[in-house]
């Protein structure tokens, strides 16, 4: 009772100050938003924000959607795997023909480290993107 009381008082006394300035409008906006908590003696004050809605979140390279589809990770990381599959064309175009197992040596540690990146959080889902990736380079080979 006391606490909330104090909380009135000073949401108040700000916005009573000077009414037409936006800073004591904020302060009396902040002040009203307050939640006062008390710890034994100490009182601490916290403010409370409103969170943004967003599409998507990026924590620790992983993007977060409303329903954990990883859609936007998974697409980012199979154009990033066809990016270096294009260099890995480019290369063997420059020095002409190479045999599979070099394609496939080039291939197992240029791209799919980087379209398998987070696989153990996607799960079992089955993504086209990264699909598609592969089946560049199995066209590219094959001719």
């Amino acid at each position: 009772m006391l606490y909330s009381s104090l909380l009135f008082k000073v949401a108040s006394s700000s916005s009573s100050n000077s009414s037409s300035s936006s800073s004591s409008r904020a302060i009396a906006a902040a002040a009203a938003a307050a939640v006062v908590v008390a710890e034994g003696t100490a009182v601490t004050v916290v403010v409370l924000e409103v969170l943004e809605i967003v599409g998507s979140y990026r924590y620790l390279g992983v993007y977060l959607d409303e329903f954990l589809t990883y859609r936007k990770g998974v697409g980012l990381l199979a154009d990033s795997g066809c990016r270096a599959l294009s260099s890995i064309r480019a290369k063997f175009k420059t020095f002409g023909n190479v045999n599979y197992d070099k394609f496939k040596k080039l291939f197992e540690t240029g791209v799919v480290p980087i379209i398998d990146r987070c696989s153990g959080i996607w799960g079992y889902n089955d993504f086209e993107c990264t699909n598609n990736a592969q089946n560049r380079a199995m066209r590219f080979f094959w001719g």
